[in-house]
């Protein structure tokens, strides 16, 4: 919303809101005991995530299995275990040790699977095409003639949050779907950064033919 103007903000607030409220409406309108039902069941879900063991099972699998994984990364911080690397672990939901590779956490379990200097190395590059993304959006963020440019910009940088909190939900790094969201992602910073580099050069020529 920094990069819109007052305008398209105020109009971005009032559809999200006509949009909720009319979904709501009509969910209660079609069958109230079903919307009753809906709403009790997200505020449980809300209420089980706040209890870190015996609440949400879910989470509390996740815990532990993360807590399994730095195990093994303080026994081969530097080179990993490898990228299919197995460990033990306890699974509440079911009630039994599981032999796993994949950590949902995939912070931690990037570290586990390759070691902290490889690790590093990702997280850099990930980090630095999101302070491209950025300066690509605010250079695009007052051209009007280049709509598509500037919404692609604005829209990869709008998900490197996002992207962040997937990464602590689930081990995308080594994941075909993580690696073609990824691959997009970068070809859209990639391809609205060269756009701004022709508008640059373009400026340039117009300052040195108007010199």
């Amino acid at each position: 919303m920094v990069f819109l103007s007052a305008r398209q903000n105020i109009s971005l607030v009032a559809s999200v809101l006509g949009l909720v409220s009319v979904t709501v409406i009509g969910f209660y309108a079609y069958s109230p005991k079903l919307a009753d039902l809906g709403v009790r069941l997200i505020q449980r879900r809300f209420t089980s995530s706040t209890q870190l063991s015996g609440g949400d099972r879910s989470f509390e699998t996740r815990l532990i299995e993360v807590n399994n994984a730095w195990r093994k990364v303080k026994l081969f911080p530097l080179g990993g275990s490898g990228l299919r690397a197995r460990f033990v672990t306890w699974q509440p939901i079911e009630g039994w040790h599981n032999d796993v590779s994949f950590v949902h956490i995939g912070y931690v379990g990037l570290l586990h699977k390759v070691g902290f200097p490889l690790a590093i190395v990702m997280f850099t590059t990930l980090l630095g095409f999101n302070l491209q993304a950025l300066r690509n959006a605010w250079a695009l963020r007052k051209h009007r003639d280049a709509r598509h440019y500037r919404a692609v910009a604005i829209g990869a940088l709008a998900f490197f949050p996002a992207l962040y909190v997937t990464i602590f939900m689930a081990g995308i790094f080594d994941q075909r779907y993580g690696n073609v969201l990824m691959a997009f992602l970068f070809a859209s910073v990639a391809l609205t950064g060269q756009h701004v580099q022709r508008i640059r050069s373009q400026r340039n020529q117009h300052v040195a033919s108007a010199q």
